[in-house]
């Protein structure tokens, strides 16, 4: 923090910005800070007021961005100039209607200067923007749809990784259940078979539950970030290079069931 490395204490750091530097009591910054809000129309369930700390038409340009943020336990929409990075108005709100209203008060000269918008996946961001920059093309956020992407090809890898584990413990209880019939013939008819059931395993050695267990962290690096033992794991995936001939100590006692 800066006030570790000032070697002061946090309230005194925070009074010199806010009370010296800042002076964020004093009625002109008050004035500036608050001089946009607005009241909400009851007719939306509103009837209080709106904060919007930040409005600068000069600051809308061709590109923007529309995202939310998280401060001081308030949610606010931040539209922000994707060139400059300059925030072109910040509101204490993430509703539709409310939204529209603070964004409808830089006038459609400013507005129509938007091209792009880009925004998360957020079907109430995706109304706003339709209703104010109608001529503008929407992009989805790289982040989000990343994040989207990411989420679900770990759900897909778990619903992998529980249907192995089932397929693991089906063979086992089966084959515990054939032992117990081999065991009851006569000594002349018996079969040879062990009583533990060993698991198959895949090239490097693992399950295909333990592969598909440990590659979680895998699934977020590219090809060519991959080491050598890591590397191996991805070719491992097809069930016909599964092998019960490679040592692997994931076996089942098929008297009781368990690993």
């Amino acid at each position: 923090m800066i006030s570790d490395v000032l070697q002061v204490k946090y309230d005194t750091l925070r009074h010199w910005v806010r009370d010296c530097i800042l002076q964020i009591d004093s009625p002109e910054v008050q004035e500036e800070l608050h001089g946009m809000d607005f009241g909400t129309p009851k007719v939306y369930g509103g009837g209080g007021t709106v904060g919007v700390p930040v409005f600068r038409p000069e600051d809308v340009g061709e590109h923007m961005a529309v995202d939310e943020k998280y401060i001081g336990q308030e949610f606010y929409t931040v539209l922000t100039n994707a060139d400059t990075g300059r925030i072109a108005m910040m509101c204490r709100s993430m509703d539709y209607p409310t939204l529209v209203v603070a964004l409808l008060r830089f006038g459609c000269e400013t507005l129509d200067r938007v091209k792009t918008v880009t925004r998360d996946l957020s079907t109430t961001f995706e109304s706003v923007c339709t209703m104010v920059f109608p001529g503008a093309v929407q992009t989805a956020d790289k982040f989000h749809v990343v994040m989207h992407l990411t989420k679900a090809l770990q759900d897909y890898r778990v619903r992998l990784k529980k249907e192995a584990e089932s397929q693991e413990k089906k063979a086992a209880k089966d084959h515990a259940a054939k032992y117990k019939a081999n065991a009851a013939k006569p000594a002349g008819e018996r079969l040879p078979m062990k009583k533990k059931y060993r698991v198959p395993t895949l090239p490097n050695g693992e399950t295909r539950a333990e592969m598909l267990h440990r590659c979680r962290y895998l699934l977020y690096k590219s090809p060519q970030d991959w080491t050598d033992t890591s590397a191996s794991g991805p070719n491992c995936f097809s069930p016909t290079t599964q092998t019960s001939a490679t040592p692997t100590t994931s076996t089942y006692d098929s008297a009781k069931g368990t690993p």
